[in-house]
Formats: structure tokens, C-alpha cells, sequence
């Protein structure tokens, strides 16, 4: 037992040293070796304080004691993942960790126990948070398993939303037969449907969410005026209207996976044909890392 437990604490050791900055409070118990150790009840929770200025903290899950916990701050929009990272003794123990608010101290926010990366050298498991209110304090919970013994492992808070972009090609030509009519049609008339299939593109993270669209294309003739660009997602088939220049006002709010069919059409309110190729999304996108991780 106390060799597997000095085993644990040496490889930690080593991952300090490979990036983990090692972050203590004044007011923490520790032990001889500087680990966080007696946090084994929500008010004994050790204070990470804000997410964002915490490195990563080393906690010590004494022996006979099943459970650590801690407590750190976020501010409004703030969308975080709390991380347990394990060493390979504790891979297939049931390690788990929890995320509380101060709400409710009795049902966990979210739960992590499948293990992420489980044969490198750093596999880990871990919890979400998303914070509504600024300075807003939430509780981590680390249950050993069936591990014995003295159990080491850093504690990591990190944000998980990022931000992207990428251009897409539509396939083949949208033709416009012109509008014949003006006085009788003043809305124009639309031209043929082209598609874009972005459904298997690996370029795409898992569950990116759109938070701008722009689209251009070649016109021919390229001296027309009065040109509306539509675009359409798979996903809701409702066509939305640019609102100047190819720039769609669509947002995070309207909840458009970017990994969907689209479809994209343009409107023409003159009388003259024409054709547009060349047809290409830029979208801006949000996407949360944790989507991203293989178990």
C-alpha cells in the first residue's frame, strides 16, 4: 500500500514539472511534502478561489477517508470544466468527481467517472460548471473508489469554450430567371436551390455551434444590384434572410449545429437572369472541448 502510494506521489511529481503549476493557499492544511490534505467535508473544502487564476492544486486523499473536497468562484458566462487527473493505479477504480452549487449541496450539477485518455501517461476525469452570476461558488467532490491507500492527484479548472472558423463550399450554380414583373412581384423572385453537405466533415468540432454565417459567390452578370443571399439549415428548415451583404444576423441563441445539410439560394428583384457560382460560407462557431474528448 505505501509503495503504490509513494508510486503515485513520484509521478506527480513528474507532471509538475511538465506544466502543472503548483498553486497552495496560506491557510491550507498540508502535508510534509506540501499536498492538500484534511478538505474531506464541504466545510473543510479547500479555497481555490476564481477558476481563472488557479494553476493546478495537489491534493492528498488520506487513507480511510473516501472523499476531498473543494471550492472555487466563476463570474457570469463563465463555462468551465473542473479536471481529477489519475495515475494509472487509479484508471479502474471508479474514481469520480462531482460539481455542486451552493444551492443544493445534495444533488450534483454534473458527474464525471469515465475515464478520458485512459492509457497515456495523464488520463483524468472530470465535471462541468456554467456560471450565471458573477463571483458564484461551486463545490468539486472527489470520490477515491475502491482505491486503498494514500491517493495523490492534481486538481485542474479550466475554461472549455472556444472559438472558430472556417469556409465552406457550396456545390453548383444558382440560376436566377429574373423577375418579370417588379410592379406586380415586388418581392423578387428566387433563384435555384445549391447544397453544401458539412454533416462528415472531421474539420468541424463535435457539436460546434454557429455564431455568425457570411456568405459570397461569383454573380454573372457581376454588375447587378438588389441581391439577397438565403441560407437554410438541415436542422430547422427555416431560410434566413441576409441582412446586408451576405451577413446573416444569426447568433449562438438560434442553436445551428454547424456539422448539418445547407442549403442556399438568392433573391433578384430586377428583370435580368443570372447566375451565381462559386457559392462560400464563412462561419464563425462555438464549441465546448469537452465534446472533444476520447474515452
Amino acid at each position: 500500500m505505501l509503495k503504490n502510494s509513494s508510486k503515485q506521489f513520484l509521478k506527480f511529481i513528474l507532471v509538475m514539472f511538465f506544466g502543472f503549476f503548483f498553486a497552495t493557499n496560506a491557510s491550507a492544511t498540508t502535508d510534509e511534502n506540501g499536498a492538500i490534505i484534511e478538505n474531506n467535508t464541504f466545510g473543510t473544502a479547500y479555497p481555490i478561489g476564481y477558476w481563472q487564476y488557479h494553476g493546478s492544486t495537489i491534493c492528498k486523499l488520506e487513507a480511510g477517508k473516501p472523499e476531498a473536497f473543494f471550492s472555487f468562484t466563476a463570474n457570469a458566462n463563465d463555462r468551465v470544466y473542473a479536471s481529477i487527473t489519475l495515475s494509472q493505479e487509479l484508471v479502474n477504480t471508479g474514481a469520480k468527481v462531482e460539481i455542486f452549487n451552493t444551492t443544493s449541496l445534495t444533488s450534483a450539477i454534473s458527474t464525471g467517472i469515465k475515464v478520458v485518455n485512459p492509457t497515456s501517461i495523464t488520463p483524468f476525469i472530470f465535471a462541468n460548471a456554467a456560471s450565471t452570476a458573477n463571483s458564484q461558488t461551486f463545490y468539486i467532490k472527489v470520490t477515491r473508489g475502491t482505491f486503498v491507500g494514500n491517493m495523490y492527484f492534481p486538481v485542474s479548472i479550466n475554461n472549455r469554450i472556444y472559438s472558430a472558423n472556417g469556409t465552406f463550399n457550396f456545390t453548383g450554380t444558382a440560376s436566377n430567371a429574373g423577375n418579370p414583373n417588379i410592379l406586380t412581384n415586388p418581392s423578387g423572385v428566387d433563384s435555384s436551390v445549391i447544397y453544401m453537405d458539412l454533416t462528415n466533415n472531421t474539420t468541424i468540432p463535435n457539436g460546434a455551434i454557429v455564431k455568425s454565417i457570411t456568405t459570397t459567390g461569383t454573380l454573372n452578370p457581376s454588375n447587378l444590384g438588389g441581391i439577397t443571399h438565403k441560407i437554410l439549415s438541415a436542422e430547422n428548415n427555416v431560410w434566413y434572410t441576409a441582412i446586408v451583404s451576405g451577413t446573416f444576423g444569426l447568433t449562438t441563441s438560434n442553436n445551428l449545429k454547424v456539422a448539418k445539410k445547407w442549403s442556399f439560394k438568392y433573391n433578384f428583384k430586377a428583370k435580368s437572369s443570372s447566375k451565381m457560382s462559386n457559392v462560400k460560407a464563412t462561419i464563425t462557431y462555438e464549441y465546448d472541448l469537452t465534446n472533444q474528448f476520447k474515452y
